[in-house]
């Protein structure tokens, strides 16, 4: 590599960044408070040890916490990189990562290629019922940390671990819990966010050729509380600036007014050279927003929401996402339980609770005791009235069948229906605007904006996913599973787009 562009790499680094950089250790670690540049030291490694040491970009792991990192850490090495180096590094979230190598790999240790996400709905859902089911007495969402714990002690096929004398330190009840609820995931090709990691390095442990191409690892962020960190002298580099303001108010509604009426004091204080966008307002928690927005709306200025209710959690992306996960992934109970009576089908909550619990008792899927109680194989035991048995017939399980059997690779239907067309024809057959109009009323046009918006999202995916596929490098002697299920990618994205598993574990 010419000397030129070794300067050019370490221009922007100060004398410690320079020395993490071109490092020749094995292992480097850097510890330095936020916004000190680690993110920008990492990336100029990268750039480093490909250029420089020359390691080849598909033979490198970048690994994040937060989708935000990943994508902003793409970005900066494909800036620095150029050629489009960058898409042939394995560059993601540590669940993303792993998801990609059981997907290709997770044959090797049992793994249904095709299995789905988890997310935290389809969790709670299944240990509450297992708790209520077993008369636990244990609260479920003391259940659930319980089973996380229980998993990052090791792989999920590991005995109960003994203390020193040798007695068992999980209560027999929370055992009981744990193997349900891995029973249940198994029957329904599940995976939750903990069973990523955990079988990825069963994987790896049992199957090492599996990354025996890769080089070097790096890790942004790989433990932020990290005591050490607390040891180091934090130095200010700017000096001088407008100090902040402490206001002390009797209440939110006060708190909002006081807010907005600052913004516009200031925007008269500048003549209008500050404008409404130059202006930021931070929340502890969104939920907190309320009274703000209100001010805000009662004044007539314009606002955005960032972050808050996220755009996959909310209601109306929600049903169509659990339709697409049924249509990919039909054993799913939670996704199903909770679009059966979407648009509505005369089928209540009560009766839903009570067709969940008969499937679990009898080791079957939702799905599976509905399609045998259609066809007259199998009658259920809970009571379905005829009416509501045709509309669940007629307007679910045959319509989402055919849709399942057009995304289908193998239908020899000729060319596989494509993410976007299976949402629009989703938004047809369950005429979705005049379900949000007659449930939502006037608040539906915002809704059903955020329809369009989840299509253009599908269409955006669908021409990432041409040019940037996520394929991890051809091992020599080591079969890869297809990969190219775009519906499962896009609905293990959509799990994993939240980051919930790490904000939950840090809270």
């Amino acid at each position: 590599m010419p000397l030129a562009n070794e300067h050019a790499i370490f221009k922007s680094l100060n004398k410690a960044q320079c020395r993490a950089v071109s490092s020749d250790a094995p292992t480097v670690a850097i510890l330095a408070g936020p916004g000190s540049g680690k993110t920008h030291t990492l990336t100029s490694r990268v750039v480093w040890l490909i250029d420089h040491v020359g390691i080849l970009p598909q033979d490198v792991i970048v690994a994040t916490f937060t989708n935000k990192a990943s994508n902003e850490m793409k970005a900066r090495i494909g800036q620095a990189l150029g050629d489009g180096r960058e898409k042939k590094i394995i560059i993601g979230t540590f669940h993303s990562i792993a998801r990609r190598y059981l997907a290709k790999y997770g044959q090797r240790i049992a793994l249904d290629p095709k299995f789905s996400i988890a997310d935290d709905s389809d969790s709670r859902g299944i240990i509450t019922r297992i708790c209520k089911r077993l008369d636990t007495h244990i609260e479920p969402a003391v259940a659930r940390a319980w089973i996380s714990k229980r998993k990052a002690k090791g792989t999920s096929d590991e005995l109960t671990i003994k203390d020193k004398k040798g007695q068992s330190v999980e209560s027999q009840a929370l055992e009981r819990c744990f193997q349900e609820y891995q029973s249940q995931l198994e029957r329904s090709n599940l995976l939750d966010y903990d069973d990523l990691l955990v079988r990825c390095v069963e994987l790896l442990r049992k199957f090492p050729q599996c990354v025996s191409n890769i080089q070097t690892v790096l890790i942004d962020e790989y433990q932020d509380t990290n005591g050490v960190q607390y040891k180091k002298v934090l130095l200010p580099v700017r000096e001088k600036g407008t100090r902040p303001v402490l206001r002390k108010l009797k209440n939110s509604t006060e708190e909002a007014d006081w807010i907005v009426s600052e913004i516009k004091r200031i925007r008269l204080l500048s003549g209008n050279m500050i404008d409404f966008d130059d202006f930021a307002i931070l929340l502890r928690s969104a939920a907190l927003s309320r009274h703000v927005e209100s001010t805000l709306g009662r004044e007539g200025i314009a606002y955005r929401m960032v972050g808050g209710f996220k755009f996959y959690e909310r209601t109306e992306i929600k049903i169509l996402l659990d339709y697409m996960r049924i249509i990919h992934q039909p054993d799913n109970n939670d996704a199903l339980a909770r679009i059966i009576n979407v648009p509505k089908r005369g089928i209540g909550e009560v009766t839903i609770k009570a067709l969940l619990e008969e499937a679990e008792k009898s080791s079957i899927s939702l799905w599976q005791l509905l399609d045998k109680h259609c066809r007259g194989q199998r009658k259920a035991k809970t009571n379905i009235r005829q009416q509501t048995e045709n509309a669940l017939s007629g307007s679910l399980m045959k319509p989402l069948s055919k849709l399942r059997e057009r995304v289908r690779l193998d239908a020899g239907l000729g060319t596989p229906m494509n993410l976007v067309e299976l949402i629009q024809k989703l938004v047809r057959d369950l005429k979705f605007e005049d379900y949000l109009e007659a449930t939502y009323g006037v608040e539906y046009e915002s809704r059903w904006a955020n329809v369009q918006e989840f299509v253009t999202l599908a269409e955006e995916f669908m021409r990432q996913n041409l040019t940037d596929d996520e394929a991890l490098p051809t091992i020599d002697g080591i079969a890869q599973a297809s990969d190219d299920d775009v519906l499962a990618k896009f609905l293990s994205n959509v799990s994993l787009a939240s980051d919930k598993q790490t904000e939950e574990k840090g809270s």
